[in-house]
C-alpha cells in the first residue's frame, strides 16, 4: 500500500517478495508494530529513490536533464514547457526501455529505524464470577490503545484484539500448578482445558492517534505532517535527512512562549487536531 501511494499506481501493481531472515545482517527484535514502522520507512523512501531513477530514465529517452522531469501520478512528465512537449511515460514503459537506458531499474533505501517509542493502553473487562464453582464468564471486553499512527486501522484492530485474548488466556486457562514435593502437576496440553470462540465476547477496539511530537520518528507519515508541525509550532526532520521549513503560526508560538494549554483546550482552540478514532461501542 505503502509503495503503490508512492509511485502513483494501483495497489495489485505492488508485488511484496518476503525474504528469509538470513538476508539481513543484523535486525532488532519484531514486536508490536515495529515491522510496519521500520519497514515502512523502507518502502517509502526505496520508492523515492525509484522515482529518481525512473526520472533519469525519462530524462534519457527524451534527451533531457534530469531535472527537467518531475514524477507524477505514476507517470514522468517535464517540469514545465520549457522542458518539451512529451507524452507522459508511465512506470510500465519506462520499464519497457530498461536494457537500452542502463540496466535493471531499483530503488535502495538503507536505514537503522529507531525511536518508536512505547505506547499506551486501557483494558475494560466486565465479568461475571459464579461464587459456587468460581467459573468466570467474561461479558464485555474494551480495549483502548494509543497506536500513534494507525497506517492500517483494520490490521491495528486485530493485533488489539489478538493481545487481550491472549491476556484472557493467561489469566483464565493458564496456570503452572506444583505439588508438595515441587514437581510441575500440569506439564501437558492433556490437562488444559483448551479455551474456545465462545469463551469471549467480540471485543471492543479503540484506536487513538496521537501524534509523535519529537523530530525524525514519524517519518512514514510523509511531508503531509510538516503542516500539522508547523500547527504546533515546532519543526519537522523527515526521514530523508532534510527540515520542513515552515513557520509556526504567530497564535502557536504565543501559546507556547506562555504555557502550554491542556489538550482539551488547545483542541478547542485550533492548535491541535482531533486525535482519537471515535467509535460505537
Amino acid at each position: 500500500m505503502m509503495v503503490a501511494e508512492e509511485l502513483g499506481i494501483p495497489y495489485d501493481s505492488v508485488r511484496a517478495i518476503i525474504a528469509d531472515t538470513s538476508s539481513l545482517g543484523h535486525n532488532d527484535v519484531t514486536d508490536g508494530s515495529r515491522v510496519t514502522f521500520s519497514a515502512g520507512i523502507g518502502v517509502i523512501n526505496s520508492a523515492r529513490n525509484a522515482i529518481k531513477v525512473l526520472c533519469a530514465r525519462a530524462a534519457a529517452i527524451w534527451g533531457i536533464p534530469t531535472d527537467a522531469v518531475v514524477w507524477e501520478n505514476g507517470a514522468a512528465k517535464p517540469a514545465g514547457p520549457n522542458a518539451g512537449k512529451f507524452e507522459p511515460l508511465s512506470l510500465k514503459e519506462i520499464a519497457a526501455q530498461f536494457s537500452s537506458t542502463g540496466g535493471p531499474i531499483a530503488g535502495h533505501f538503507e536505514y537503522n529505524a529507531d525511536g518508536a517509542g512505547v505506547s499506551f493502553g486501557t483494558h475494560i473487562c466486565d465479568v461475571e464470577v459464579d461464587p459456587e464453582t468460581g467459573a468466570v464468564k467474561i461479558v464485555r471486553y474494551t480495549v483502548v490503545q494509543d497506536a500513534g499512527k494507525a497506517v492500517h486501522p483494520s490490521y491495528v484492530e486485530g493485533q488489539m484484539q489478538g493481545g487481550a485474548v491472549q491476556g484472557i488466556g493467561w489469566a483464565l486457562n493458564e496456570e503452572y500448578v506444583y505439588g508438595a514435593d515441587g514437581r510441575l502437576q500440569n506439564p501437558g496440553f492433556l490437562d488444559y482445558r483448551i479455551p474456545v470462540a465462545s469463551d469471549v465476547p467480540m471485543i471492543d477496539a479503540v484506536i487513538v492517534e496521537t501524534p509523535e511530537p519529537r523530530p525524525s520518528v514519524w517519518c512514514a507519515r510523509r511531508r503531509r505532517d510538516a503542516d500539522r508541525a508547523a500547527a504546533r509550532g515546532c519543526r519537522q526532520r523527515h526521514c530523508c535527512g532534510d527540515w520542513d521549513t515552515a513557520e509556526p503560526r504567530a497564535d502557536v508560538a504565543a501559546a507556547r512562549a506562555s504555557s502550554h494549554p491542556r489538550a482539551d483546550e488547545a483542541e478547542k482552540a485550533g492548535l491541535v487536531g482531533k486525535s482519537a478514532k471515535a467509535k460505537t461501542m
